[in-house]
């Protein structure tokens, strides 16, 4: 099964892919041109799920809506997951790999939707092993 991760942002939205355990940034966006780009990348790598990253504050009821409308334009479900420390893990992440900052600035979003995504199937891997433990 295929996930879509995405950490939205006011200007940008990070995108990151995963076939399987591990995820990975894709690529980052223009928050106005978003859904259309979406539907291709959906369709491309036949994505089943799309994860959301939602954060706490302002920007939450924004992300909501956004969520609302890619269930609605592309008709995926979407999962809302906790965001939080996703971007500074991004950016030790971007550091680590000795990236320039101007560098860094065009990829974040797509490293912390990476992180997003990768939180999100850890918990549902972690699930599932309690699951099939207390169904022992």
């Amino acid at each position: 099964m295929s996930y879509l991760g995405l950490d939205y942002g006011a200007k940008q939205v990070g995108v990151a892919i995963s076939e399987g355990v591990q995820a990975q940034g894709l690529v980052v966006l223009e928050t106005k041109e978003v859904i259309p780009r979406l539907r291709q990348i959906t369709k491309a790598h036949q994505v089943h799920v799309v994860v959301l990253g939602l954060p706490e504050g302002r920007f939450k009821p924004q992300v909501m809506q956004f969520g609302q409308e890619i269930e609605t334009q592309l008709g995926l479900p979407v999962v809302l997951w906790d965001e939080t420390l996703s971007s500074r893990q991004a950016q030790t992440e971007l550091v680590k790999r000795h990236t320039t900052s101007k560098r860094r600035r065009v990829q974040e979003h797509a490293v912390a939707a990476a992180a997003i995504l990768a939180d999100y199937l850890s918990e549902i891997k972690t699930y599932d092993k309690r699951k099939k433990t207390f169904s022992s």
